[in-house]
């Protein structure tokens, strides 16, 4: 998980430590696919 994040900070961080707007959808838009996998998978039936 800490290498996860020191990785996303070396990718998305500029000189200032501050993030793009582009970098910011990316991060909302994984964070609400991930979310969607998780209720997928709560409410979902199994045979």
């Amino acid at each position: 998980m800490t290498a996860a994040v020191a990785g996303l900070g070396f990718l998305s961080l500029d000189r200032n430590l501050q993030l793009g707007e582009g970098d910011v959808w990316v991060m909302a838009c994984a964070f609400f696919y991930a979310l969607h996998i998780i209720s997928v998978s709560h409410f979902a039936t199994t045979p």
